[in-house]
């Protein structure tokens, strides 16, 4: 399998506390984090903290918000993102682990061409709903700064887990 690695970016700060719980939340809806730490990074000539993945995604199931869902039928939103992720936040749950970046375009195919279990990215790289757009956070978190929306809660996730279904079923944009 090959790798993904994010370079962190060096003003944003990486969720090193997290990966701990990230690395032993042992769930098949997860992409699995093979190591983390400082590099070297020529295109910059300077050190930066790096996360590598396995590359098991494939495809986003939508890479721009502004164009429209994907009409995905009820049936298909349930066996093959509804329960996936449903087990999934119950082990972030249980490991104390807000993911943070729930949405369509942090959603994958699995390299398979037909949807048949999504697949959720990765969300070490960058602060808690960081780069989370405003629509898949709840109001409070919506209206603040996304540095300062803070650790966050499942509820949260399951917030961003439900207007992402409402979005995967509509065949009309935003």
């Amino acid at each position: 399998t090959s790798m993904c690695r994010p370079v962190c970016d060096k003003h944003v700060p990486p969720r090193t506390f997290s990966l701990q719980p990230y690395s032993t939340t042992m769930n098949i809806t997860l992409v699995p984090l093979v190591a983390a730490g400082v590099v070297y990074w020529p295109p910059e000539r300077e050190q930066r903290y790096v996360l590598i993945f396995e590359n098991t995604l494939g495809q986003p199931l939508l890479t721009n918000i502004n164009k429209p869902g994907l009409g995905l039928k009820y049936d298909k939103i349930h066996t093959a993102v509804v329960k996936p992720m449903v087990y999934l936040l119950m082990d972030l749950r249980d490991a104390n682990l807000y993911h943070g970046q729930i949405r369509p375009q942090n959603m994958f195919d699995g390299g398979h061409g037909e949807l048949e279990r999504a697949l959720l990215g990765e969300c070490l790289s960058v602060p808690p709903g960081y780069s989370q757009d405003a629509l898949f956070e709840p109001i409070e978190r919506a209206m603040t700064d996304p540095l300062a929306r803070g650790l966050g809660t499942i509820q949260d996730d399951v917030y961003s887990l439900g207007v992402s279904i409402i979005y995967l079923s509509s065949s009309t944009g935003p």
